[in-house]
């Protein structure tokens, strides 16, 4: 009898610095004021039934040091589909030079996959299920962040439980396995080269027991509060291009195209990415919106 371990899957995203609240329930609030993300991504183009998801957080402090968000996460991939909503709530406490937070997300995944549409080589093969599946998986984030005016840094344990599919009795049963738990670190400043041109460079690592670390790394410069360009890249030879205009103090907007130079970038044509955030006020003594 063959068996699945199933765990939520996080958002790939190559604007990472633009929505951090989806793989740590720390940020949440750190903005000051109420602040939401739309982001859709089309993954893998030019292969059928590849990712693409759509992804709405939105964040706002309830007081001086709490913080709370949420996010909605919709993935569709082949013959399975999933939606997750999870709540935040973090806690700041001030420091001399910066804020650090902790926080804490809840939540969880309804997850279908339709069986009947995929065609079997054998079509009596047992294992493979003939009626759709659906279930609700619950699951749970914590991470700490520690942010200022021009530097960010993260660490965050998302979805950290897992669940196991039970061919018998149909069912999910959650389990919690230690070597399975992916560990996310994230940082991030802003330095002023003159009074027009910021360079900000980030990234984000993810590192799993017994597995090779993933990590990623951008670079972008800003003109004049306004205009921002750069590049990044992840491991296994994606590279990509970012676009970011912050049209005001509240609406900003970013793009990325990745492009795979390793084997299978001759299948596919890359993955597009689109990403509008709107900050509906900002803290008095901040004199501009933070490009992070």
């Amino acid at each position: 009898m063959a068996g699945r371990l199933t765990g939520q899957i996080i958002p790939l995203t190559d604007l990472y610095f633009m929505n951090p609240l989806n793989c740590n329930p720390a940020v949440a609030g750190s903005n000051g004021a109420l602040n939401t993300v739309l982001q859709y991504r089309n993954q893998w183009i030019g292969f059928n039934n590849a990712p693409k998801n759509y992804s709405l957080l939105a964040d706002a402090p309830l007081s001086r040091n709490a913080g709370t968000g949420f996010f909605l996460f919709s993935n569709h991939v082949g013959n399975s589909d999933e939606t997750t909503i999870m709540g935040n709530y973090a806690y700041r406490s001030e420091l001399s030079k910066g804020t650090l937070a902790f926080g804490l997300g809840f939540g969880g995944t309804w997850y279908h996959v339709n069986w009947k549409d995929l065609e079997a080589a054998d079509p009596d093969d047992e294992v493979l299920l003939t009626e759709p599946v659906t279930a609700f998986l619950p699951d749970f984030s914590i991470g700490a962040y520690y942010y200022s005016r021009n530097f960010y840094a993260g660490f965050s344990l998302p979805f950290f439980l897992s669940h196991e599919f039970n061919e018998v009795t149909g069912k999910y049963t959650l389990v919690n396995r230690f070597n399975e738990y992916r560990y996310y670190f994230s940082g991030g400043c802003t330095v002023a080269l003159n009074p027009g041109i910021k360079i900000m460079p980030a990234f984000m690592a993810v590192v799993r027991p017994g597995h090779a670390p993933q990590f990623s790394m951008s670079v972008r410069s800003m003109i004049k509060d306004r205009l921002g360009m750069g590049v990044g890249y992840r491991n296994k030879n994606i590279f990509s291009a970012l676009l970011q205009v912050q049209v005001n103090k509240q609406f900003n907007l970013a793009y990325a195209y990745d492009y795979d130079l390793g084997p299978l970038g001759e299948y596919k044509n890359g993955s597009h990415e689109l990403a509008l955030n709107y900050l509906f006020s900002f803290e008095r003594k901040v004199t501009g919106p933070r490009q992070f």
